[in-house]
């Protein structure tokens, strides 16, 4: 087994290509923190809030703070726009659960995510013997097609209708991660330049060339779900919540002992809490 400090020490540049490519910019530049693995800590790039990531992958907030580039998701929180959010000076959590609730696609945000986190899945599911069809099967497809193609395949797994198949729509500070510092700065280079993601007509993506004809788009494309669905939705709203919100009870005590023992590491370890 690699040691704890492999990638962070070994492989990681520095080059801080992952904290520019958050919309957000939930990561610290300098500081480190740690996640309790098999009684070992592992480091990671420290946090400015956690929910900083969940707002940006959950598709509530797209845009950068500069208003020039973005990531593929629909949402924009209107006080983050043009200004960069800060966990010192509001509560994160409380401003992402605002909008998450009025979400009526919640149920089609977390399903895909609860699937994958909470329930066991085979190893090679998705890749080999998955819901999802082959790229040769997709061929002649628009984009927008092959989005709605894979939401399709997935409905039957979580068990409701999936109304806007970009439920997941973030993952940059991974994906910008390149080889080596020049490759993931070439990568962060093309998300800064590709303009402002968004979307027309049965999910048909566009990229603006600027904040206002980001801003004029939306107008014309506006984000509707059919009512079907958002009955589904409300129906399904507090199950989920129970299900999916880390309401349970098994969970809250193991999590709590959890932090208990990563106190306990830092403290022997001579490493500030968290």
């Amino acid at each position: 087994m690699l040691p704890p400090r492999y990638y962070f020490d070994g492989l990681c540049q520095s080059c801080m290509a992952c904290k520019s490519a958050c919309p957000p910019k939930m990561f610290m530049s300098t500081e480190e923190e740690y996640s309790l693995i098999n009684g070992e800590l592992w480091p990671r790039g420290r946090k400015r809030d956690v929910n900083l990531c969940a707002v940006s992958c959950g598709g509530l907030h797209a845009v950068s703070a500069d208003k020039t580039w973005s990531n593929w998701g629909k949402g924009w929180i209107d006080s983050w726009t043009g200004v960069e959010p800060d966990p010192e000076k509001q509560n994160i959590f409380k401003e992402m659960v605002s909008v998450f609730g009025l979400n009526k696609d919640l149920s089609a945000r977390i399903s895909p995510l609860a699937l994958v986190v909470q329930y066991p899945v085979e190893e090679g599911y998705f890749e080999e013997s998955g819901p999802f069809p082959s790229y040769e099967d997709l061929e002649g497809e628009t984009e927008g097609q092959k989005l709605r193609s894979f939401a399709d395949a997935l409905e039957p797994l979580v068990g409701n209708a999936i109304a806007d198949p970009l439920a997941l729509t973030c993952n940059q500070c991974n994906l910008v991660c390149g080889p080596n510092a020049e490759e993931s700065q070439k990568r962060w280079k093309m998300i800064q330049n590709g303009g402002i993601l968004c979307f027309k007509e049965n999910n048909e993506p566009y990229f603006a060339h600027d904040f206002d004809e980001a801003v004029e788009l939306r107008k014309e494309s506006p984000y509707q779900i059919k009512e079907q669905v958002k009955k589904e939705s409300f129906k399904l709203r507090f199950g989920l919540m129970a299900k999916n919100f880390g309401i349970d009870f098994h969970a809250i005590i193991k999590g709590r002992k959890y932090r208990k023992k990563l106190a306990k590491s830092l403290e022997e370890k001579g490493l500030p809490a968290q």
